[in-house]
């Protein structure tokens, strides 16, 4: 079952004053809209920041203060700015809610802003399964799970480690009224409230991106550690052990083939039935991107078992059904994705030359072996970060001096802005055929319902929300009055 599509954006609307170079509009190509299409509610978030004056015993000192709106899709302020925190939830019909909170109350916003539901509370976050939201009680430290969007009390109950499995099923660690290790036990909670003992002590384990992340991907058996000994293993619907736990981890499976691993240096991958498909490799890493509780996995990076700490070994590139998009005995492999956008893209070294790999479509284009970095689906740089090609128009343009391409992680640009900086500090937005844009940097991106991708954006006075043409939606100023 793949997960359902969902994407949780924030606004870093920046309070900081930020150099901005001399630039002109030039009009920006448009990209292709994010493919499959990751759904939001169709509310934009702005970030308002007031300031006002505090003073102490010391000193006198402006104090931040910031609020979160929405604007819909027409650009209009349809939900003042009146929130301390947010999320965007899935409902019970994989429809997605604006859960938001004010200092002491939780509200539920639907895509047109209109308030379903409130609740004197305090916002945790959505889940553990879809239809579901944890909250404080206003006031206290005490928590328990609601259900969306009419805020009622569930009958799941609240656990500190919980990861969903399915839309339907919650493995998650309970402790008794004592709330010691002792007490612990491990069960599977559906979301009616029926109860599965999970056997052998097994917990939730879901590493795939960082020991502070658990993700599932919605498919059975479902991974899980026993933690007495430490090793991994599977559990079917019954909470049953399907395969013992000897590994020394395993991954979610994906498609239906999952990656297991004996030892830090010997990983293989199993079908459902548990039987061994393919060759052994040294390393299997998932690229995948998030999608509410779960993860959609759109490819594998595999490297083949040899020496530890070999230098620059190969490494190749797998679909999720384990074609080999990349040979990992003749290629030199490396991905990049942003981990809430549904597209990644490997830069792939071989024989015979320098190829991108866009995925989750597998696409491969050629580009010149100067290109040595990936910067978005279809955009790469050179090793200095002054050259970028976009391997969906064939153009290839250098930055203005004195700058270069920010940082190395993927650009939150998407395909149709580049930011960059100098070296003493200062930025500027270029877009995708290397013309200077009015905007001084790019802060992060959404996608609404119907696939159309918006841009934050700030300049020297203004923020707000663009679209891939660098056309305002939405414009507000940096810098609001400030507060007495």
């Amino acid at each position: 079952m793949d997960a359902p599509w969902k994407m949780v954006t924030g606004v870093l609307a920046g309070v900081v004053v930020t150099a901005l170079a001399s630039c002109t509009t030039s009009p920006t190509s448009p990209s292709t809209p994010l493919v499959p299409p990751a759904l939001s509610a169709g509310l934009l978030p702005v970030k308002h920041t007031t300031w006002s004056m505090s003073t102490n015993e010391y000193d006198t000192h402006l104090v931040p203060l910031e609020r979160t709106g929405f604007v819909n899709t027409r650009g209009e302020l349809v939900v003042d700015p009146v929130y301390v925190k947010y999320d965007m939830c899935l409902g019970p019909d994989r429809e997605v809610l604006v859960v938001a909170q004010t200092n002491d109350r939780v509200d539920v916003l639907d895509g047109g802003g209109t308030v379903l539901a409130s609740q004197q509370a305090r916002l945790i976050a959505c889940g553990p399964l879809p239809g579901f939201v944890r909250l404080y009680h206003a006031g206290a430290d005490d928590a328990w799970v609601a259900t969306l969007p009419d805020l009622a009390v569930s009958g799941l109950p609240l656990a500190p480690m919980a990861v969903a499995i399915d839309e339907d099923w919650v493995l998650m660690t309970l402790y008794g009224d004592d709330e010691t290790w002792e007490s612990r036990e491990h069960v599977l909670v559906s979301r009616d409230g029926q109860r599965v003992a999970a056997a052998g002590g097994a917990w939730a384990w879901y590493f795939l991106a960082g020991p502070e992340t658990m993700f599932s991907t919605g498919e059975w058996p479902a991974p899980a550690s026993d933690d007495d000994t430490g090793q991994q293993g599977y559990l079917d619907q019954s909470g049953r052990w399907v395969a013992p736990p000897v590994f020394s981890s395993v991954r979610p499976f994906a498609a239906g083939f999952a990656a297991v691993s004996t030892d830090d240096t010997h990983s293989y991958f199993v079908n459902t039935s548990l039987d061994k498909v393919g060759g052994d490799y040294g390393m299997v890493d998932p690229v995948f991107f998030r999608s509410g509780s779960f993860a959609h996995v759109m490819a594998y990076t595999v490297r083949l078992p040899g020496p530890p700490g070999a230098d620059d070994p190969p490494s190749g590139l797998l679909a999720p059904d384990l074609s080999v998009l990349a040979d990992p005995a003749t290629s030199r492999t490396e991905c990049r994705q942003s981990y809430d956008v549904p597209q990644a893209a490997c830069l792939v070294v071989d024989a015979t030359g320098t190829w991108v790999i866009t995925l989750p479509d597998g696409d491969k284009s050629g580009v010149a072996g100067e290109f040595t970095t990936v910067l978005s689906q279809h955009l790469v740089t050179t090793d200095d970060r002054t050259r970028v090609h976009n391997t969906a128009t064939g153009v290839t343009f250098d930055i203005p001096a004195p700058f270069h391409v920010v940082g190395w992680w993927w650009n939150p640009g998407g395909d149709a802005f580049v930011m960059c900086e100098s070296d003493n500090g200062l930025r500027m937005v270029v877009d995708a055929t290397g013309a200077p844009t009015p905007f001084a940097t790019v802060e992060t991106s959404t996608i609404t319902p119907d696939g159309t991708v918006y841009f934050w954006v700030l300049t020297g006075d203004d923020q707000g929300w663009v679209d891939t043409t660098g056309t305002w939606l939405y414009k507000e100023p940096r810098y609001q009055l400030t507060e007495d």
